[in-house]
Formats: C-alpha cells, sequence, structure tokens
C-alpha cells in the first residue's frame, strides 16, 4: 500500500457498496497525487476516509488494560488504583484516553509525571485491541506501587473528576487529550474514592503506538 494513501479507503465498485467511514460529497471530483505530483488513484466524486486511530487498531497498535474495582465506604480520599505508566523505547507512545464509569460518581483521577518509585509493583495486562496481531505494547503498565516519591503535587498532568449521583462516566478520550509520553519517565495514574460511599468503578485505559506504527509503514 503507497504511503501517502495510508489513511485513505475508498468505495467498493459493487452497486450500492459504500465505505463504514465516509466524508460528505464533494462537488468537485478529487484525486491522490504521491509526493512527485502523479496520480496514484482514479478520479472520485468524494474522498471517504477513516481516522488514523481506528486504522492503527487495525494494523495492531492499540492497546487496553481493563478493570473493575469495589471499594470499601472507608471515607474520603481512599486511594482505588494505582499504575505507573512507562515508555521504555525511543518511539513515540501516546496515552490515548480513560473511560470510567463509577456507581456512586464520585471518584478522582489524577494523572501525574516525574514520580519515582521503590518498586513499579506488578505487571498489569495490556491487550491488543486487534486480537489478529501479534506485536506488544512498547510501553509497561504496572499497578499497586510503593514507595511513591518525588514533587507529585506539582507534576500533576491532568485530572478527571467524576461527582454527583449513581451511574456516572467520565471520558478522557479526545484527539486533543491525549498525552504523548517521555521516554522513561515514570507517570503515576492514581484513581481515588472521593467520598463516604462504597463504590464500584470500571474503566479502560487506552494506548496507541504511534512510533511503531511509523516505524512499520516506513520499512
Amino acid at each position: 500500500m503507497s504511503k501517502s494513501g495510508t489513511f485513505l479507503q475508498f468505495p467498493e465498485d459493487q452497486e450500492g457498496a459504500a465505505p463504514l467511514l465516509a466524508t460528505k460529497v464533494n462537488p468537485f471530483p478529487m484525486a491522490i497525487m504521491d509526493q512527485s505530483g502523479r496520480q496514484i488513484s482514479d478520479v472520485v466524486p468524494s474522498l471517504p476516509v477513516t481516522s488514523i486511530d481506528h486504522y492503527m487498531i487495525h494494523l495492531g497498535h492499540a492497546y487496553v488494560h481493563s478493570d473493575i474495582h469495589t471499594i470499601p465506604a472507608t471515607g474520603a480520599g481512599t486511594n482505588i488504583k494505582e499504575y505507573i505508566i512507562v515508555n521504555t523505547t525511543d518511539l513515540e507512545v501516546h496515552l490515548r484516553g480513560m473511560n470510567m464509569v463509577s456507581t456512586q460518581g464520585n471518584a478522582l483521577v489524577e494523572l501525574f509525571h516525574g514520580v519515582s518509585t521503590v518498586t513499579d509493583g506488578d505487571a498489569a495486562l495490556l491487550h491488543n485491541k486487534n486480537f489478529d496481531s501479534l506485536n506488544t505494547a512498547t510501553a509497561t503498565l504496572t499497578e499497586n506501587p510503593t514507595g511513591l516519591a518525588g514533587d507529585i503535587a506539582a507534576n500533576l498532568a491532568y485530572i478527571l473528576l467524576l461527582v454527583g449521583g449513581k451511574s456516572s462516566g467520565g471520558v478522557l478520550s479526545t484527539d486533543d487529550d491525549e498525552i504523548v509520553l517521555k521516554k522513561d519517565e515514570k507517570v503515576l495514574l492514581r484513581i481515588t474514592n472521593n467520598s463516604n460511599q462504597a463504590d464500584v468503578v470500571g474503566f479502560n485505559i487506552d494506548f496507541l503506538d504511534v512510533g511503531a506504527m511509523l516505524a512499520e509503514l516506513d520499512a
């Protein structure tokens, strides 16, 4: 597949066939050109496309960690879960987002960078979103770290607060909200029970191996 047309899809020739994701019909015919100006596609009335994030799933460079936690009513400020995220390579890794649901809606999510630990904790599974792919994530995710240190409060990078009644949800997963991880820097993801009530929290943590994808396309 041509690199200049990597993220483009075209309707099939079958009558009535249409791409899954498409732009509105453009009144001006268009075609794809390579870097030398040579036309490399047919002239079409519209240019259907799929998002880069969606395409990365198909390439096998998108990963997710999912978990559910039940927290007793032990008071506000009780940690639900802590994770350490590290990008151990020169390749670019994006923390793409976090989707979260809380039965009481009183959970606090914080992301800190530049922390230190005595131990990073136990390895947490990162599942490739393409079940056919043999790729593995270039970032590491561990849970229940010990000996957290550093000026954590000063290094707060992101916060998501779920407030109010039952079955609240929060999403940190738009293009503008993603975070590019720095090589070898430890990032702390902390989820805290922010109420005096028992709570059940379910969440997904999403990663995109952008650097690995670009290296594959450049090969």
